[in-house]
C-alpha cells in the first residue's frame, strides 16, 4: 500500500518576479500563508513553487516566497517598467496605424525590441540562478502520481504553462484559479499583444487542466 503523502504545488511565479501588488498577488500570498491549515485539513503537503527556464522550482531555504514581499531588485523593476512601456507603445502605435497605415512598421520594431529586452533579462538572471542551484538553495520539483499543481497566480504573465505537458500524462492534476477573463471579454482594456498572449496561453491551459476554480460566480459563468 502506497502511503506517500500527496503534494499540492502552489504556483507563485508572478508574485515572486513582478514588482506589483494587485488583488491576485494578495490572494496568492494569503493561500501560501494558510498552507499549514490546508495541510492539516486535507492531509496534503503544500509547496510554493515558481516557474522559470521551462521548469518548476522550489526554494529549500526557510523563507517562504509570496508570504512576505521581498523588495524587488532594480533589474526586476526595470524589466517590469520596460514591459509596461512596450505594452503602451504597442497600443498607441496600433491606434495611430489605423489612421496612418505607414506607421504599422513600428509594431515590428516594438516586437523585436521586446524580444531583445527579454533575451538580455534571460542572460542576466540565468547565471545567479545557476549559482543558487549549485548551492542547494533551489531545487527542481518532480511531481508524482496523485499530486496537484495549483495555479492561483497570473499564469499569463510568465510561461508557467509550457512545462505542464511533461506531467499531464502522469496522473497529476492541474487546477488553475481563474480571477477574470478581461482579455477575452473586455479587450478594449488590454493591448492587442496582451490579448493574443492571454488567449494562446489560456487555450493551451484548458487542454491540460483537470478542472478550474474561480473567484466569483460571474467569472464561473463567463468561463462556461
Amino acid at each position: 500500500m502506497n502511503s506517500r503523502r500527496r503534494t499540492l504545488y502552489i504556483d507563485s511565479t508572478a508574485t515572486q518576479f513582478l514588482s506589483i501588488n494587485t488583488g491576485i498577488q494578495r490572494v496568492v500570498r494569503n493561500i501560501i500563508g494558510r498552507a499549514p491549515d490546508i495541510e492539516n485539513a486535507f492531509d496534503i503537503r503544500c509547496v510554493p513553487v515558481f516557474c522559470t527556464f521551462g521548469r518548476y522550482w522550489a526554494r529549500t531555504t526557510t523563507t517562504t516566497p509570496g508570504v512576505q514581499s521581498a523588495r524587488p531588485s532594480a533589474l526586476v523593476s526595470l524589466g517590469t517598467a520596460a514591459s509596461t512601456f512596450m505594452d503602451r507603445a504597442d497600443r498607441l502605435v496600433g491606434q495611430a496605424a489605423d489612421r496612418w497605415p505607414a506607421l504599422s512598421f513600428m509594431n515590428y520594431f516594438i516586437i523585436w525590441l521586446r524580444r531583445l529586452i527579454r533575451a538580455a533579462g534571460y542572460s542576466a538572471f540565468r547565471f545567479p540562478f545557476l549559482i543558487k542551484i549549485l548551492r542547494g538553495h533551489i531545487k527542481r520539483i518532480e511531481p508524482r502520481a496523485g499530486d496537484i499543481i495549483f495555479l492561483p497566480d497570473s499564469f499569463w504573465a510568465y510561461d508557467v504553462v509550457s512545462p505542464l505537458p511533461k506531467v499531464a500524462n502522469k496522473d497529476i492534476s492541474v487546477v488553475p484559479l481563474i480571477h477574470d477573463l478581461i482579455p477575452v471579454y473586455n479587450q478594449e482594456f488590454c493591448s492587442p499583444d496582451a490579448v493574443r498572449k492571454f488567449k494562446r496561453i489560456f487555450d493551451n491551459l484548458v487542454t491540460m487542466s483537470s478542472g478550474f476554480l474561480t473567484v466569483s460566480q460571474a467569472t464561473r459563468d463567463s468561463l462556461l
